[in-house]
């Protein structure tokens, strides 16, 4: 491999390897993104369930008076 050529592979292992930094940067951002969703689908799921088991345990209380 002469200087030239030698010159040309560094150069092009170099732009890889910034490609690779920048996909990898971009793959964080998404998963950060991802997490925060999650976070939020999870939440609004908590608040959403809560009063519908607390509505079961107030009727299964109610059953068991009646009993």
């Amino acid at each position: 491999m002469d200087l030239a050529e030698n010159a040309q592979a560094t150069q092009l292992l170099n732009e890889l390897d910034q490609r690779q930094d920048q996909v990898l940067a971009e793959l964080d951002e998404l998963n950060s993104r991802i997490e925060k969703v999650l976070e939020l689908y999870l939440e609004n799921r908590r608040a959403s369930l809560a009063p519908a088991s607390a509505t079961t345990d107030d009727a299964a209380v109610v059953r068991t008076k009646a009993a």
